[in-house]
């Protein structure tokens, strides 16, 4: 399903608990309508807001800094690089990591306690430039456990690892920039998941059934195994929340305000 983000924009509901809005973010806001599509990167510092519903039992967040990614919320600690990461410059996302050996990947260790994650929401900004196999591009640990956001050709996929696959039939374009997110209740037995074409503004939404996970290491990784992709990442981020659909769809329409907010 498509939707505007101009009826997003308009639409009833919070995104996070009321805010002021002062003078200098009015300005920041139209300068990106002007100058540029108002979904590219917004040039600013990286940071955290504790008010957005994605950052309520935050687990990681990390963004690309000299090179490699960096864990926000471990004081900017890098990942330990296994094989080779190729840092660009993308036109639309700005400052991201390309992936393109079969194992490369970034780690972190210690970023939560291994637990068995009920709920969790996943998120990244991403452009695939090469859509094959069925690679593990983040997940909430290293120990073949937890979930596993990943792909399978062109479709979004949420993996209970050992447990079960779950397709959410959202269909990526080789090539074109994509903010993707998934938030998963075993409990509820349900995972939302929403995609936008940061080219184009276009949202797409899709539900499906969930499973409980094996208890993980705590130690998220991004980019585990390409299995024949190149991916380029611009921003990262798990958390033990889970969104509703109305939450989610709100945060495509600004993906980028979870990793860069506005002070």
């Amino acid at each position: 399903m498509l939707i505007s983000r101009r009826k997003l924009i308009l639409g009833s509901g919070a995104l996070a608990a009321p805010a002021i809005i002062r003078p200098n973010q009015i300005a920041a806001r139209a300068l990106r309508g002007i100058f540029g599509n108002p979904l590219t990167f917004p040039a600013r510092p990286p940071g955290f807001n504790p008010l957005h519903p994605a950052s309520n039992i935050i687990r990681f967040s990390a963004v690309p800094i000299g090179g490699n990614f960096v864990s926000l919320m471990q004081g900017a600690k890098p990942g330990v690089v296994t094989a080779t990461l190729l840092p660009v410059i993308d036109p639309q996302m700005g400052a991201a990591i390309n992936f393109s050996g079969t194992t490369s990947r970034s780690a972190f260790s210690g970023a939560f306690g291994a637990i068995v994650e009920s709920t969790t929401t996943m998120a990244l900004i991403a452009n695939y430039q090469v859509l094959s196999g069925s690679p593990n591009t983040l997940e909430t640990a290293d120990n073949g456990a937890g979930w596993n956001l990943h792909t399978n050709g062109t479709s979004v996929r949420l993996t209970t690892e050992g447990v079960a696959d779950h397709n959410l039939s959202l269909t990526l374009t080789a090539g074109v920039p994509f903010f993707i997110a998934i938030s998963a209740s075993s409990a509820q037995n349900l995972i939302n998941g929403v995609i936008t074409n940061l080219l184009n503004g276009k949202i797409s939404k899709a539900t499906t059934t969930a499973s409980t996970p094996v208890a993980g290491s705590g130690n998220p990784q991004i980019n585990s195994n390409l299995a024949g992709s190149s991916i380029t990442i611009a921003a990262a981020m798990i958390s033990g929340a889970f969104l509703s659909m109305s939450q989610m769809l709100q945060w495509a329409a600004d993906p980028w305000a979870f990793w860069y907010p506005e002070v």
